[in-house]
């Protein structure tokens, strides 16, 4: 097909079919013209490399989209992606001489020079996660978009300065200003839970305070991935065929690296996280600071060593980290929703109920939390009691008597006879035996978690050696030669050949070794070819 061809096939197509073939086609000539394709109008486009070359078919693109003739608005996506800078600046040359004809244009452009930037009128300027920054006019060397900038708090721009440069590094889209962005937002989110009291709005920030502390594991475990599969593909490639080590011992070495790792991790946390919440409160106050202490601390070590092996597990059959980082984000968010923080076991529709007992984060939450809100007592702020009257003639205690004793709580004036004030919690036993915890089960949670760390271990050697391991049942299929030529044993006599004991067919079987994917150390050869009548 040829350019003009190209063009015509597009009017055709795209054009309304009230307009006049001829009208069409004219429309063509004229778009030929405006673009300068005179010379290779009716040259064929060929495949990259052959044919056009790269500044022609950008301007048959535009042309194409041209051609459709659009009534409000032609839109082009990056047209001067993969361009020098002298073609870049014919393209949108280019594009400037098709809005002086009357026709808008809206492009994206990704981080154009300052001569390019310079020759667009307006612009739409999107920062991280598409939130749009600026939108509207440049003006005369730019300085409407620089004095919006200064204005709003940013450092003037220098005279010589790139302003698209300036602009990215104002709202931290450079690689040295995004962490002196994200950091404010970190302290904020961190110190949110700081030093909580005992009233109920604060203890439900202590038990988010745990479910932001299991999210972590969704974002730190698909950063092991990546280097595994490395370390997977040089010991396939050298030290497996090599006979260096066993895949076992590749697999538990992948998996016992990262204990010392844990371990580090583990400890900043705990510092970084247990402390500031105030869930150390609790230890002070029934003075078993070093069990309670020393029990969290394991209990987010094997969370830790839980999630890498999990990654481990999830990642060592497959090929693609992008799959693998989507099957642990499903399974990560499965265990979230299911493990007793978002809604109550006794809440769950009894088809996920299976899912809430299976699901580790079940039996890590219970752990965490009875260690750390056991026996903390509960003060309801001023905003938190609920007033209510009781029935004529009767006490506030004796009227909630049955209620409190059913639900828990306490009130505050229980032998008044009016205005009783009541908390819905007294301490936070009463919450954690609501949710099916108990502090009593914090070394059986221990264990548990070591189970699913074991069973995590288990199936990484398991899926490893399914799908990785080349196996000795697997022979390779027999080839047949029938009608073979003649074939000559050690002693130079024929097999075969024309004797009618030995008219049959014969046949090649290929015959493996015990390990196929390893070399013979002595005939440097692991198959056996065997012949076999048949």
């Amino acid at each position: 097909m040829t350019v003009r061809e190209a063009l015509q096939f597009s009017a055709t197509m795209r054009q309304s079919s009230k307009v006049a073939q001829r009208e069409k086609f004219a429309y063509v000539e004229e778009i030929i013209k405006l673009l300068e394709m005179d010379v290779y109008a009716d040259a064929v486009v060929g495949v990259p490399g052959q044919g056009l070359n790269i500044e022609q078919r950008k301007k048959l693109t535009i042309g194409v989209e041209l051609a459709a003739k659009p009534k409000l608005l032609l839109f082009l996506d990056e047209p001067t992606s993969g361009l020098d800078s002298s073609t870049a600046w014919d393209i949108i040359e280019l594009l400037k001489r098709i809005t002086s004809h009357g026709q808008a244009v809206l492009c994206s452009i990704h981080q154009p020079s300052m001569a390019l930037f310079q020759r667009f009128d307006s612009l739409l300027f999107l920062g991280p996660g598409g939130r749009p920054i600026y939108f509207g006019r440049l003006g005369e060397n730019c300085e409407t978009v620089k004095k919006y900038f200064e204005a709003n708090g940013a450092d003037r721009c220098p005279s010589d300065g790139n302003v698209v440069e300036w602009i990215m590094q104002t709202i931290g889209c450079t690689s040295g200003s995004q962490n002196a962005i994200n950091w404010p937002e970190a302290l904020f989110i961190g110190f949110s839970f700081f030093k909580n009291t005992d009233s109920l709005q604060d203890l439900h920030s202590q038990i988010l305070g745990v479910f932001m502390l299991l999210a972590l594991a969704s974002s730190f475990v698909p950063q092991l991935l990546p280097n595994f599969l490395v370390q997977r593909a040089l010991f396939e490639a050298r030290e497996y065929p090599a006979k260096f080590y066993s895949w076992p011992a590749f697999i538990i070495s992948s998996v016992l690296v990262e204990l010392p790792w844990n371990t580090l991790v583990a400890i900043i946390i705990f510092l970084s996280w247990y402390y500031p919440t105030g869930l150390y409160r609790d230890a002070l106050l029934t003075k078993t600071m070093l069990e309670r202490n020393g029990v969290m601390l394991l209990l987010i070590w094997v969370y830790l060593i839980y999630a890498s092996t999990f990654g481990y597990m999830v990642q060592v059959g497959l090929e693609l980290t992008e799959v693998a980082g989507n099957l642990l984000n499903a399974a990560f968010m499965l265990s979230l929703m299911f493990c007793g923080i978002i809604s109550a076991p006794i809440a769950l529709p009894q088809i996920w109920d299976i899912v809430w007992r299976l699901s580790p984060f079940t039996y890590l939450v219970d752990g965490i939390l009875s260690v750390g809100l056991a026996n903390d007592p509960v003060t309801c702020s001023q905003y938190e009691f609920l007033h209510f009257e009781p029935v004529t003639g009767s006490s506030c205690g004796s009227y909630m008597a049955s209620y409190i004793h059913m639900a828990g709580g306490y009130l505050t004036n229980p032998s008044a006879k009016s205005r009783c004030v009541y908390c819905p919690l007294k301490d936070a036993n009463e919450f954690l035996a609501g949710a099916g915890m108990s502090y009593n089960n914090r070394w059986r949670n221990f264990c548990v978690l070591w189970a699913y760390v074991g069973f995590n271990v288990i199936m990484t050697l398991f899926i490893y050696w399914l799908v990785r391991i080349p196996k000795g049942w697997m022979r390779k299929p027999t080839v047949d030669l029938g009608g073979a030529s003649e074939l000559k044993d050690k002693d130079g006599s024929e097999v075969g050949g024309g004797d009618s004991a030995h008219s049959e067919r014969s046949s090649v079987k290929v015959r493996g070794s015990k390990e196929d994917s390893l070399p013979s150390r002595k005939h440097g050869r692991s198959d056996e070819i065997e012949l076999v009548e048949m």
